[in-house]
């Protein structure tokens, strides 16, 4: 008994060996997994060394596509983009009961209940010889009282336009995208100013599309599109939400990338108080800090 105890234990211990060199390889830097961000970048920073100083900001509103990408063609995400702001309630977890067949329950008791026998030591013969008692009893009561797990419900997507009040009172004119997006690109602009390697200037969308009219001021566009405004809150009396902003940006046509930004969380009674003016003053840290990541991220200091 003692020889096959070893034995098991032996074997447990090889396979998590196994498992944790696995894992050590899917690290490795040959992995297909997220690529560091200086990597990343690394197009933008040849295009730079071959002399290139002028790079276009475009600003795109949710109906506005120079065809750069292949979402761009998918009626879906051209829906995505022109949806409004969002206001999405997240549900707290509930425990959830699910009935267990009577042979899923047999399986599980008995494998749970011969996985235990090797850590049983002298008393492993008596759990043998009671095996077939012990598992018929915990088979039959496992499939009366069945599973308990904890289940997060999905959460509420709504338009914020369409959720009452007090959520109603926030002005959804300052949550327009395409306002947000120029305020962005004008904060990327700005950012450039003290720099000698390069120069980003403003190029309008109706220019930017039609490339004769922009090829002799830049050498390259930089698109900016806030995809998605979402309020996520809890679900309470008196809901505390964060102000969340997803944003793609495009250089190029050889690099897109996303960039997020996620509030505090406030009760929503702060977001609405004084008209409005703790979300009016987020919105310009929002698109100040986006601003930051995307020159830090895309365009870093030599």
């Amino acid at each position: 008994m003692r020889t096959a105890i070893r034995l098991s234990v032996n074997g447990l211990i090889f396979v998590m060996l196994v498992l944790v060199a696995t894992g050590c390889a899917r690290r490795t830097p040959g992995s297909n997994e997220s690529t560091p961000i200086a990597s990343r970048s690394s197009a933008i920073t040849a295009w730079l060394d071959e002399d290139h100083r002028s790079i276009g900001v475009v600003a795109l509103g949710p109906d506005q596509f120079l065809y750069q990408d292949w979402f761009e063609f998918e009626p879906a995400f051209k829906e995505h983009f022109a949806r409004g702001p969002t206001y999405t309630t997240v549900r707290p977890k509930r425990l959830k009961r699910t009935q267990v067949a009577l042979g899923d329950a047999f399986h599980e008791t008995a494998e749970s209940y011969f996985s235990s026998l090797p850590y049983a030591g002298e008393a492993a013969g008596y759990g043998l010889l009671l095996a077939p008692a012990l598992i018929m009893v915990g088979t039959l009561s496992r499939a009366a009282i069945g599973r308990f797990e904890w289940v997060q419900p999905r959460p509420v997507v709504r338009l914020l336009d369409s959720v009452d009040s007090p959520v109603s009172s926030i002005p959804t004119g300052l949550l327009n995208k395409k306002s947000l997006a120029m305020a962005i690109g004008d904060q990327i602009i700005r950012s450039s100013q003290n720099r000698a390697d390069y120069q980003l200037l403003e190029v309008p969308f109706e220019q930017a599309r039609e490339r004769s009219l922009w090829i002799a001021r830049v050498d390259a566009l930089l698109t900016v599109r806030v995809q998605s405004i979402d309020f996520i809150a809890d679900d309470s009396d008196d809901p505390r939400a964060v102000l969340f902003i997803n944003l793609w940006t495009n250089f190029n046509r050889s690099v897109s990338r996303p960039f997020e930004y996620t509030s505090s969380r406030l009760k929503l009674s702060v977001w609405t108080a004084s008209n409005a003016r703790h979300l009016r003053e987020e919105i310009d840290h929002a698109a100040a800090s986006i601003a930051a990541q995307i020159v830090g991220n895309l365009f870093p200091a030599t």
